[in-house]
């Protein structure tokens, strides 16, 4: 199975995801106050999710909300390496 957001998007919208987002959120105002912008990889964990696709989803989530703003992925380059900055609507 290859992840979708679409697939994730009940449940990032759900009471049970709003800990890890809001954990997720903190880490990444903080990552990017401190250098600016962040890769896929770093963050993932910082939500305290185990499932790989849900942490994706709460990044993906973040930036449908503004908060960060995810730079094109380079040719050959892997996801968990795609960066992310500061989006329109990040504090």
């Amino acid at each position: 199975m290859s992840y979708r957001y679409q697939d994730f998007r009940a449940w990032v919208n759900s009471g049970e995801a709003l800990r890890p987002l809001l954990r997720l959120r903190d880490w990444a105002q903080k990552a990017l106050s401190t250098t600016g912008a962040f890769q896929l990889g770093h963050a993932m964990s910082a939500s305290g999710e185990s499932d790989s696709f849900k942490q994706i989803a709460l990044v993906d989530r973040l930036v449908e909300l503004g908060e960060l703003t995810a730079l094109p992925l380079l040719p050959g380059q892997a996801s968990q390496h795609q960066v992310f900055i500061r989006g329109p609507g990040g504090a």
